[in-house]
């Protein structure tokens, strides 16, 4: 993240633009769910998400971490355990 403020890290200024939003962690809780359409053995050809709103989740973004909200695909994420 440091690299990013100084404005060292090369791929960031090339693929995201400037000014940016350093960070790669994200945590939080789940505030929308879109659609998402795909072959996964469905009859119907869409696929459910695992998450729904209100989930606590953990993972990582393409830079956007400081932000106060983020986007990111099903992927990237993971329920954060209960216990």
């Amino acid at each position: 993240d440091c690299t990013i403020r100084w404005g060292l890290y090369e791929s960031a200024k090339r693929f995201v633009g400037w000014p940016i939003s350093p960070g790669f962690d994200i945590a939080g809780t789940v505030e929308s769910v879109g659609e998402t359409h795909g072959n996964d053995g469905s009859d119907d050809g869409e696929r459910r998400s695992e998450f729904k709103v209100g989930d606590k989740v953990f993972g990582c973004t393409l830079f956007g971490a400081y932000s106060n909200r983020v986007l990111v695909p099903k992927i990237q994420l993971r329920k954060i355990p209960r216990s």
